[in-house]
């Protein structure tokens, strides 16, 4: 098949491009970078530069396609303070994605794997599945113009929704490990929200199976089987190391200093169902718990 990748450079794309080599697939990665070049892979890997924002200067170059997988997205630096003019550039940004990205499917008349989040607010006892509306509440309301392009063109989308991805690589590895081993990082009010994580790995299996199947129309939750809290997930972490765990901040300060939207993103409490994607696609996380990742990936980091 052949395969566009936006957003094929990033922390996930790092992992996913490899994989669908493997499955010999040729793959074209649309990149913003002016030189990237990788010989591993021979004639079945094709970097264009260009910019999905900017379609209509690229979109003659865009064709003979089979498939168009969207993972790319805003940048949003850690910690940056979300102002009104910031919110606005990121939404637009946004919304300018999946709107270019889902058009030009439309315009090759192939199918398109988007990605969003899983993010959703539960309460006590509850778990949420697909049939559950996004929450667009801090700084996922970014995306809220996307859930109506989606629904719009949803027969000719799979729409995935991961957990938080963590890895040797991406925001996981360059900012909280690295805050963390440098006594930096703090846990915000008492930490006992849920947040949905999966493993960069696991994540990309996801996107293969999903590939294999191609269930257009449908939406998968991309997450590990247990939910647990940011204390769990942090605490294991310094253990692991052998350091001491790390502090907790109030969340007046975070308020104060970096705004409702960030604050309400970092406080989100959400557990879900992985069920969907294991019985509709066959995938099965190689790693179930935030344990075995942690585990395995600090041992290899070091």
């Amino acid at each position: 098949m052949r395969i566009l990748v936006l957003g094929g450079t990033g922390f996930l794309g790092s992992y996913l491009v490899p994989k669908l080599l493997e499955q010999q697939h040729r793959v074209t990665v649309l990149t913003r970078q002016n030189k990237f070049t990788d010989t591993n892979f021979g004639s079945n890997l094709l970097y264009l530069n260009g910019d999905i924002l900017k379609l209509k200067e690229i979109q003659d170059c865009l064709t003979n396609y089979d498939l168009i997988i969207l993972i790319a997205m805003p940048k949003v630096n850690p910690g940056e303070r979300i102002t009104q003019k910031r919110f606005a550039e990121l939404k637009e940004e946004t919304t300018l994605y999946f709107h270019n990205s889902i058009n030009l499917a439309k315009k090759l008349d192939v199918p398109i794997i988007v990605t969003s989040g899983a993010n959703f607010h539960t309460k006590t006892g509850e778990v949420a599945d697909e049939t559950w509306p996004i929450l667009r509440d801090g700084i996922p309301k970014i995306g809220e113009n996307t859930d109506r392009i989606i629904e719009e063109n949803k027969s000719q989308i799979v729409q995935m929704l991961p957990g938080q991805i963590y890895g040797d690589g991406g925001m996981f590895k360059n900012v909280m490990l690295k805050w963390i081993l440098e006594g930096k990082y703090r846990i915000i009010g008492n930490g006992n929200n849920h947040l949905p994580r999966i493993h960069v790995e696991d994540c990309a299996e996801a996107y293969i199976q999903v590939i294999n199947k191609l269930t257009l129309g449908e939406k998968y939750i991309i997450a590990d089987d247990y939910p647990c809290t940011v204390n769990e997930f942090t605490n294991y972490i310094t253990d692991c190391l052998n350091i001491d765990r790390c502090k907790h901040l109030h969340a007046l300060p975070v308020y104060i200093l970096k705004g409702s939207l960030t604050l309400r993103t970092i406080l989100m409490d959400c557990i879900v169902s992985n069920s969907k994607a294991k019985l509709e696609l066959g995938w099965k996380p190689k790693y179930p718990t935030y344990q075995e990742g942690l585990q395995e990936l600090l041992q290899n980091l070091g």
